[in-house]
Order: C-alpha cells, then sequence, then structure tokens
C-alpha cells in the first residue's frame, strides 16, 4: 500500500512539475513572439529612415548639380572621396 500511496504521490509531483514547465513555455513563446514584433517594427523604421536619408541625399545631389552644373556622376565620385 506504501508503494503506491508513494507512486501516487511521486505521480502528482511530476504532474505538478509539467503544469509548470508548460507555464514556463508558454510565457517564453509570448516573449520570443514579442521580440520578433519588435525586432519587425524596428526593421520597419530603419528601412524608412535609411529611404529617407536617401532621399536627402539624392535632393542634395540635386542641389549641387543645379548650382554648379555638374554631371550626377562627378557629384556622386565627389561625395565619394
Amino acid at each position: 500500500m506504501d508503494k503506491i500511496m508513494q507512486l501516487k504521490s511521486e505521480a502528482f509531483d511530476i504532474r505538478r512539475e509539467q503544469e509548470r514547465l508548460n507555464e514556463q513555455i508558454n510565457q517564453l513563446e509570448q516573449l520570443r513572439q514579442q521580440k520578433v514584433q519588435e525586432m519587425w517594427i524596428a526593421e520597419q523604421q530603419l528601412t524608412k529612415q535609411q529611404q529617407g536619408q536617401s532621399g536627402q541625399v539624392e535632393q542634395i545631389f540635386q542641389q549641387v548639380r543645379e548650382h554648379r552644373g555638374f554631371t550626377p556622376d562627378q557629384v556622386k565620385d565627389a561625395a565619394n572621396r
């Protein structure tokens, strides 16, 4: 009889540990999803920022070409120096 009670107790402890681990898994999955979403937002912001910078650089090149009469290649060569 003691052996049966011991096994029941062990089974109960295992079930309780399994529930605890499942809760941790759920929390980690939620954290993973949150980090993926944060990464996606950061990538979108970076893309917008890069597009904005690209537009600003092109605008500067255009202004230089208009004011100085340089060709686009000459302006880009000068910018890369």
